[in-house]
């Protein structure tokens, strides 16, 4: 059985359409075999029509850099369509990662469409 620190990575999608966003939540190993299954999921949220896309890794035990990579691409084509884009809850090595890379403030502070609705409510 698997424990949480070799659980296989794994990615869902949950839309909350009273905020008009869209939460994808990922956990497990993020290597670079989830890249794809990441990227299309983050795409298809991004396309859709909600205002924002949150990406929730507090159960991510690892995110290896084609992960970062399809974070970071993820957040430029929210950028193009004019959505909010951010990534929640990094703690543990992830945190640390985005930390060593330099990468936390470009993706875990709220873009300046979530922060305008932050102060609308």
């Amino acid at each position: 059985m698997a424990t949480g620190d070799d659980k296989a990575g794994w990615i869902t999608t949950r839309n909350r359409p009273q905020s008009r966003t869209v939460l994808v939540v990922a956990g497990g190993r993020l290597e670079r075999l989830n890249r794809p299954q990441l990227a299309a999921a983050l795409r298809t949220a991004i396309e859709g029509d909600y205002d924002s896309v949150e990406v929730d890794i507090d159960h991510a035990t690892l995110i290896d850099p084609a992960i970062l990579r399809a974070l970071l691409d993820a957040r430029d084509l929210a950028a193009e369509y004019g959505r909010g884009f951010r990534v929640r809850h990094p703690r543990g090595l992830p945190a640390r990662i985005l930390d060593a890379t330099g990468t936390r403030h470009a993706l875990c502070d709220p873009t300046p469409t979530q922060a305008r609705g932050l102060l609308d409510h």
